[in-house]
């Protein structure tokens, strides 16, 4: 896996955690945090 692949499955951790804990306000900041890591990774795809 590669730096990003590695960081998105830390941040999907993360966001089932606070999921779990009911966290919604952290649970929405790891899902922002997602979404970016994902476009800067398709981004550098291209």
């Amino acid at each position: 896996m590669n730096l990003f692949d590695d960081a998105l499955a830390e941040l999907t951790k993360a966001h089932r955690l606070y999921r779990e804990l009911d966290d919604d306000v952290r649970a929405k900041e790891v899902e922002e945090a997602i979404r970016l890591a994902r476009s800067f990774k398709q981004k550098r795809a291209i």
